[in-house]
C-alpha cells in the first residue's frame, strides 16, 4: 500500500486532479473503484 500512496502523491504533485485506488482482490476492481467503491485521494 505504501507504494500506491507514494505514487498517488507524486501524481497529485504533478497536476493530476484525483487518484482512485481500488482493491485488486475484488472481482471487477477497476469498475467498482470508478463506481465509488475505491479510495479517492485529491
Amino acid at each position: 500500500m505504501k507504494k500506491k500512496v507514494l505514487g498517488a502523491s507524486e501524481a497529485l504533485e504533478q497536476g493530476v486532479g484525483r487518484v482512485i485506488l481500488g482493491d485488486a482482490r475484488r472481482h471487477q476492481s477497476v469498475s467498482q473503484a470508478l463506481a465509488g467503491q475505491g479510495t479517492v485521494i485529491q
